[in-house]
């Protein structure tokens, strides 16, 4: 007879789960509806995830489902309390992310953009947030090895990602590593409930004081530049009011230029480069030497 291990424990729970879900879901189907109705949104379609492929049921409730979860109203019906009070338990994760008409307060993230039914923040949503550090390095950021050691000490709640985590925990030492073998099976159980964090790399501003002040004295001596000639062109201040607005369309980075010459009798010529590369999304400077001057053109071609 097969030993019952922790992970073979989680796998019967989360097939139990699974199949209940699935049943209850498919007979709310009705209530999803008539809450998209009652709000006025149009129904989108959505990447089907999870086990909502199985029957058209499911998928049209997934569809009904994450459009109030990407859209935001403001009418409270007796459909949407019923989806809200249902998806708001605790069994799903440690509570609502973002805000709703009927909760504006009690929630994990109130910036983000609010929504008529809330997904819940579930413990490796807790962890992957605290992993990220900016959009710049989430590549960087968003590894196993480093989600896990936010794990450690995220509380797991009553909800089966929790149970997932606890067991990955226990098995750990058995094979040296958290290895989140449960924990990815139950949030792909729970794929419609859970909150999924985005990066959106504008959420904060982190510009020291004295960068702020060195670059609007830079500013004001362009516009007195300007002013000097008889031109009406002026560039207004960088604040932390106006940075986000102005962060748009901004000119590549990509480019080359020069930076020392070497013209030595009797030796070619040699021109010494700085460029701009990336590692990932994060941009580098690297050096170079050159025979001939590298222009950015030139550079974007190599």
């Amino acid at each position: 007879m097969t030993d019952i291990t922790n992970l073979t424990f989680f796998r019967i729970v989360d097939k139990l789960v699974r199949n209940g879900m699935q049943e209850v879901e498919t007979g709310m189907l009705p209530i999803a509806r008539q809450a998209l109705e009652d709000t006025g949104l149009p129904l989108e379609e959505h990447p089907v995830e999870g086990y909502y492929g199985k029957t058209r049921e499911l998928t049209d409730y997934f569809n009904h489902l994450r459009t109030l979860q990407l859209n935001e109203s403001d009418k409270i019906t007796d459909s949407v309390k019923k989806l809200h009070d249902f998806y708001s338990d605790e069994v799903f994760g440690l509570g609502q992310a973002v805000k709703t008409a009927i909760n504006q307060k009690d929630v994990w993230f109130p910036q983000e953009p609010a929504a008529v039914i809330s997904p819940v923040v579930d413990p490796l949503s807790v962890a992957t947030v605290k992993a990220v550090k900016s959009a710049a390095t989430i590549k960087q950021d968003l590894t196993i090895d480093n989600i896990s050691k936010y794990l450690q000490d995220t509380d797991l709640g009553k909800c089966l990602v929790g149970l997932g985590v606890l067991v990955d925990k226990k098995d750990s030492p058995k094979i040296g590593r958290f290895d989140p073998v449960a924990t990815t099976l139950a949030r792909e159980t729970t794929v419609l409930s859970a909150y999924v964090p985005t990066a959106r790399g504008m959420s904060s501003y982190r510009v020291a004081p004295e960068v702020e002040e060195f670059g609007n004295v830079v500013i004001h001596g362009y516009n007195r530049l300007f002013k000097s000639v008889g031109s009406d062109v002026s560039i207004d201040n960088v604040t932390k009011k106006n940075a986000f607005n102005l962060n748009k369309d901004l000119p590549e980075m990509d480019r080359c230029v020069r930076i020392h010459n070497l013209d030595i009798p009797g030796l070619p010529k040699e021109f010494y480069h700085w460029a701009i590369a990336r590692e990932g999304w994060t941009p580098t400077v690297i050096d170079f030497w050159d025979k001939k001057v590298v222009t950015t053109d030139m550079y974007k071609k190599k």
